[in-house]
């Protein structure tokens, strides 16, 4: 069964945050979490930030013992939710803009005037303020996380480096940094670009 979703699960390697709903009123579910965490493992996505949803949490039989022996320590994230009947939705959804705004990186850059069209990608993706100089812009604020496959700006931007970024290895002047920033958010005008 897994190797016939194999295709479909290799998605989870461009997602930003995972949502695993799990049935807390099957007595196998802790089971059913270490077979998803295992082929999580094996598509290299078994790292990423996930919100668990105990979904069923309206019925009975899903006790907070039941609850325990499905929840782990690892598991930062967790909400007892009913599709049924709308039972933690909300606390979900706060959970989960918690989570992507965690991935959200600080940055300081010096650009020039001619990266124009990646100041308004910025702009328009990011949380940052501008600030206009004689010859350059200076840029702060936060921006979201993109597409990991490393895929560089149309055009060569040389940003001068004022800082390096937070929550990241990358500095202001490196690929990684202006590909952040060029994507910033843009997500489908990354994907498929060489």
């Amino acid at each position: 069964l897994v190797e016939a979703f194999r295709a479909t699960l290799e998605e989870v390697t461009r997602a930003d945050i995972l949502l695993e709903v799990v049935d807390l009123a099957d007595p196998r579910a802790h089971e059913h979490r270490r077979t998803v965490q295992t082929v999580l493992d094996e598509l290299g996505a078994g790292h990423k930030p996930r919100i668990v949803a105990l979904n069923k949490a309206d019925r009975a039989e899903a006790s907070i013992e039941a609850q325990a022996s499905v929840v782990g320590r690892a598991d930062r994230y967790v909400v007892r939710v009913s599709a049924l009947t709308g039972q933690g939705i909300e606390k979900m959804q706060e959970q989960m803009s918690a989570a992507l705004a965690e991935l959200w990186l600080e940055v300081r850059l010096i650009l020039p005037y001619s990266a124009g069209e990646l100041l308004a990608r910025v702009r328009e993706r990011g949380a940052v303020t501008f600030e206009y100089r004689d010859e350059d812009v200076l840029v702060e604020g936060r921006v979201p996380p993109v597409d990991p496959r490393g895929i560089n700006p149309p055009s060569p931007v040389t940003p001068t480096p004022t800082a390096p970024i937070k929550n990241s290895t990358a500095t202001a002047a490196s690929p990684q940094a202006l590909h952040r920033l060029w994507c910033a958010g843009a997500i489908g005008h990354c994907i498929g670009s060489s």
